[in-house]
Parts: C-alpha cells; structure tokens; sequence
C-alpha cells in the first residue's frame, strides 16, 4: 500500500470517528444509497485543494469535520429539495470550496458552491448575497436540480445521470455537449461518461479528476456519516 492512500485511509478513519460522535444521533441505522448515487468502489477520502484557483475573502473558513457540522441542516434541507442524498452535496460543496463560505476564485465564482453571478441572476437572486451560506447553497442546488433533471430525461441511467450533472456544472453545459459530440465522432458512447471522460482528458483532467474526487469523498461519507 503507498504512502498516500495509506494517509488518505487513515484521514478517512479519522473522519469516521469525529463525524460519528458529532453527527450520529442515537440508534440511527445506516441507509444504503450505493445503489442510487454509487461510488464504484472508491472508499478513500480525497481532500480538494481548492486554494490553487480560488482566494479566501473575508469571512468564516471551515475545515471537513467541522464544515460537516455546521452545515448539515443547510445541506439537508436543500438536497432535500431535489431528491439527492445530502451527503452528496456535502462532497459536492467540500469540492467546490472546502466549507469556505467566503471563496472566490478567479473567474468570480463565489461562495460554498462557487456560484457566478450570471447563474444567481438566472435564478432571480441577488449575486450580492452569494456569500451568504443559505443562499449560495439554494442557488447551486436549484442548478444541481436542472441539470440532473435534463439528464433524466435523455434517459441515461442514475450513475451517468449524476457523472454529467456533475461535469456539466464543473465545465459549463457548453463544454459538456461539445466533448459528447467528439465522443461520437470518435465512435463513443456519448451517453457513457467514461467514454465522454476519454475526450476530456485529451485536452485536460481537471473534470474527470473533479468528479473522481467527489465520488471519492462522498463514498467516505457514505461510511461516516449518518443522519435520520
């Protein structure tokens, strides 16, 4: 075993025991979700560095541990809404900013989920308050929402319904439907994420690596966290 996934094993330990003395109520029984959002087997905890495109503005950082904590009603209720496991979404917002509600990245992303102006406008929300947590999160949700809607209703199957969801709000729908449309001229499957990943990495990793470290990390809740 090398050195770091042993690392990333223990991290994920650590976690187990933190999360469940923090967010385990009492006689709450694991529910299995592999089946509706599955990780393929990547139990390992991976730790999103953020940091190298976005900068911290002023305002409350929070590591995993106690992100997880202050959140989880925020995340519970919002994932709620459009039908995802809520530990998901906690993979999905650690990615995006490590539980820093005052991140910015370059391209004036801001806040938990990495919200852009524009698709706060689209939503009728103030881009003002992108950096308040309950709003941030209402928005990046109402677009989770859209896109695992649209994919749905092309028909692919769950695990590819969340891969593009997922790759779709990382590059832009734009990008996505490009590299589909390479995929079949390459005699791909267009509907197959791995096939579609093929593309991306031709030109850069950055959103199949995205979406590995998400599954990752939401499969290391998956066996942390529990919550009625």
């Amino acid at each position: 075993m090398g050195f770091r996934r042993f690392i990333r094993m223990f991290v994920c330990l650590l976690a187990a025991l933190v999360l469940e003395a923090a967010l385990l109520p009492e006689n709450a029984q694991h529910e299995d979700l592999s089946s509706r959002y599955p990780a393929d087997g990547l139990r390992h905890l991976s730790v999103a560095n953020s940091r190298d495109r976005a900068r911290v503005r002023r305002g409350r950082s929070y590591n995993q541990m106690a992100g997880l904590n202050r959140y989880a009603e925020l995340m519970q209720r919002n994932a709620g809404r459009i039908g995802m496991d809520w530990r998901l979404l906690a993979a999905i917002i650690f990615q995006e900013s490590q539980f820093n509600e005052g991140a910015e990245s370059v391209k004036s992303a801001k806040g938990l989920m990495q919200i852009r102006d524009v698709t706060a406008e689209h939503y009728g929300v103030d881009p003002e308050f992108l950096f308040d947590p309950d709003t941030n999160v209402f928005v990046g949700t109402k677009l989770l929402g859209d896109l695992l809607r649209s994919f749905r209703e092309e028909g692919l199957d769950s695990t590819n319904v969340v891969r593009f969801a997922l790759a779709s709000y990382n590059s832009g729908g734009g990008a996505l439907a490009k590299r589909r449309a390479e995929a079949v001229e390459a005699g791909l499957d267009p509907n197959d994420w791995e096939s579609v990943a093929e593309i991306y990495r031709r030109t850069s990793n950055i959103t199949p690596a995205y979406i590995t470290a998400i599954e990752e990390t939401y499969a290391c809740y998956l066996d942390t966290v529990t919550v009625k």
